[in-house]
């Protein structure tokens, strides 16, 4: 059963569908298989190997009964048949009591290269196992060209930078089968003396079983981060010299942010990871994939006085005063002092900030919270710091302050929604300069709203000592980070405007389509969740997989590596009734990304009230029943998507 875990979160054939129940014979039988070959033992932190052993010969396909073997005698968790597979967070992983042992058959023309650049970080890592090649003569008969290539690879596998370089006979691999294999590995003297420095060097890892802590902030600019965050040390949060603390400022990382976090947390195990930087509800997929990856636990930092605040049909967290408080700390910064670019001399300061808040748009301070339980946040009971000074936030807010902070918000709104009215290029700088008008002269009623630095700082400080004290010496079954992760569907997100432009283009020679969206511009801005309302959907996306359909543990399994990843699809038709629109979509065909579980393929724009957005699984039914009409594009449109996991609240 165990090994049946292991299976069902390790990456799946891209020829087998997600594991569901319609599907389970399919990958019993793959499971069956490939487990009596030796992938996919439970991993124990006494007996498995940890780190990366990579299989070196001539040929590839007379390697795979000796890998099977080693991944028995070690209790190696998964069997990968090309290194330029393999990847630094896979190195990672396989040092780590969650990923185990990592086997990778190469040929030796493959070269080297691929594990030169790994062994660049990995290097205590890297176990090479080199079979003998004296047989290259006869593989390569009159090719001397080729013999001269071979015999200068060999070598390099050799000088390859690693913990452990052993050699095998070439007879390990001329077995009849796996039992025999394993038989020979057990007699053989140099086979088994290569199997126990293998045991013993990995031995030698000290697998460090604490869990971390992920310290975030679902917040927006001006809120005091980085001055909570500064000068942060072991010490200061109690901590011993056994964890490490990462304080990872958003503005000084180059590239792709998580990405280079998750490597240096895996890094570092147990560690405690401020992250500081904004982290709105579009990220929290990011940070629960860190927090799973690094065994770690999620701890949010929520800022004091949130308040459902409503503007316009719109209900946000953050109350205006929150809002007021961030721009007037963004403006204060000194121009071209802010390493993010976001200070007194960018031209757009106000409605950037306005922007991070509308990013939380149609979010209760209840449904925020339920959000961060979804991913894992409920471990740690989240860390209020006081944004407010008790004595003055009940002060009302002066009132052109109030109108305009909703007037900016009400523009953003309409910029997201891809209106054409008042959200113009003047509109906004008329809106930037009355914002900035109207902070400038209320400013000491804004200044005295908030408590001083200390005061919060010292609570900061504290909350996070206290969090990092109650960690467990072992995540066990009942406290595993992962345990509080429900996803609900896995989908290929794709951008608002992208998707609008297509339809626009439909509407400018299909008067039939523009007169159907004219009747329903009304319903733009109305909640896409609010099913008692007709509405427009923004959240576009196609739905790869379904919890009602697909396991949990398949949905990990077949699609967590391509987290994050773009996909490119075509858009080919527009279908739609007098209940539900939406584009048809057709998929890049990939080696490693699966087909969607639904046949049709497709983004939800529009629903009726009372119309859930699935019933648009239904479209190509009605349009043989004449229930439903299709506009065909005159070309596919291409467009490119980013795949997510959506979490259940």
């Amino acid at each position: 059963f165990r090994g049946w875990a292991v299976y069902c979160t390790a990456p799946t054939s891209s020829d087998l569908p997600p594991l569901s129940s319609k599907t389970y014979l399919y990958h019993l039988n793959e499971f069956t298989k490939r487990y009596d070959s030796g992938e996919f033992h439970s991993v124990s932190k006494e007996t498995s190997f940890h780190g990366l052993i990579v299989l070196v010969g001539l040929v590839k396909s007379k390697m795979d009964t000796l890998a099977q073997a080693i991944s028995k005698e070690l209790k190696c968790t998964k069997i990968v048949h090309d290194i330029n597979d393999v990847t630094d967070k896979d190195v990672l992983l396989s040092t780590h009591r969650t990923g185990g042992g990592l086997l990778c058959i190469a040929a030796i023309e493959e070269g080297v290269g691929s594990v030169r650049k790994l062994a660049r970080d990995h290097e205590d890592a890297i176990h090479v196992i080199k079979l003998d090649d004296d047989d290259r003569i006869s593989l390569c008969g009159d090719d001397k060209q080729r013999l001269q290539k071979i015999t200068g690879m060999a070598v390099a596998w050799k000088k390859v930078k690693c913990k452990l370089s052993l050699e095998l006979p070439r007879q390990a691999a001329d077995q009849i089968d796996l039992e025999a294999t394993v038989e020979y590995l057990e007699a053989n003297d140099v086979a088994k003396a290569a199997i126990d420095k293998l045991k013993a060097s990995s031995g030698d890892t000290n697998l460090d079983e604490r869990p971390g802590l992920i310290v975030f902030f679902p917040s927006m600019p001006g809120t005091g981060k980085s001055s909570l965050c500064h000068e942060l040390t072991n010490e200061s949060l109690g901590m011993g010299i056994d964890r490490r603390l990462l304080v990872k400022e958003g503005d000084q990382i180059k590239g792709q942010f998580y990405k280079i976090v998750t490597k240096e947390v895996l890094n570092n195990p147990a560690s405690v990871v401020i992250v500081d930087k904004n982290v709105p509800p579009a990220s929290f997929s990011s940070i629960h994939n860190l927090s799973i990856g690094s065994r770690s636990f999620a701890l949010p930092v929520i800022f004091s006085g949130m308040e459902d605040t409503s503007i316009g049909q719109h209900t946000y967290p953050f109350t205006l005063k929150h809002l007021a408080v961030c721009i007037s700390r963004v403006l204060k910064r000194d121009a071209n002092s802010h390493k993010g670019k976001l200070d007194s001399g960018t031209k757009n300061a106000c409605l950037v900030v306005v922007k991070f808040y509308c990013f939380y748009r149609n979010l209760t301070v209840e449904r925020l919270m339920s959000k961060l339980r979804s991913i894992g946040c409920s471990q740690c009971e989240e860390l209020t710091i006081p944004f407010f000074a008790k004595q003055e936030y009940a002060s009302e807010i002066p009132g052109d302050l109030q109108s305009a902070l909703e007037d900016a918000v009400l523009l953003q709104t309409r910029r997201d929604m891809k209106s054409k009215e008042k959200c113009g290029l003047q509109d906004q700088i008329e809106i930037e300069a009355r914002v900035r008008s109207s902070v400038k002269n209320h400013q000491h009623y804004i200044d005295s709203l908030t408590p001083a630095l200390e005061d919060a700082k010292r609570q900061f400080v504290t909350g996070v000592a206290r969090a990092i004290a109650t960690l467990p010496e072992d995540v066990s079954d009942d406290t595993q980070p992962s345990d509080a992760k429900s996803i609900k569907i896995v989908s290929l997100d794709f951008a608002l405007e992208d998707v609008n432009s297509a339809v626009q283009s439909l509407e400018s020679t299909v008067p039939e389509i523009k007169d159907y969206f004219v009747q329903r511009e009304a319903h733009r801005g109305n909640d896409e969740n609010d099913k008692t309302l007709s509405r427009h959907i923004t959240s576009l996306h196609c739905t790869y997989a379904h919890a009602s359909e697909v396991s949990q543990s398949s949905m990990v399994s077949t699609f967590e590596h391509l987290i994050g990843k773009t996909h490119e699809a075509k858009m080919t038709a527009f279908l739609y009734n007098e209940d539900v629109a939406a584009i048809e979509l057709q998929m890049a065909k990939s080696g490693t990304v699966p087909t969607p579980v639904n046949e049709f393929a497709h983004i939800t724009l529009w629903c009726r009230e009372g119309v859930e957005a699935y019933q648009s699984n239904e479209l190509p039914s009605k349009l043989e029943e004449g229930e439903a009409k299709c506009v065909k594009f005159d070309e596919p449109v291409d467009i490119c998507g980013t795949f997510s996991f959506w979490f259940n609240e």
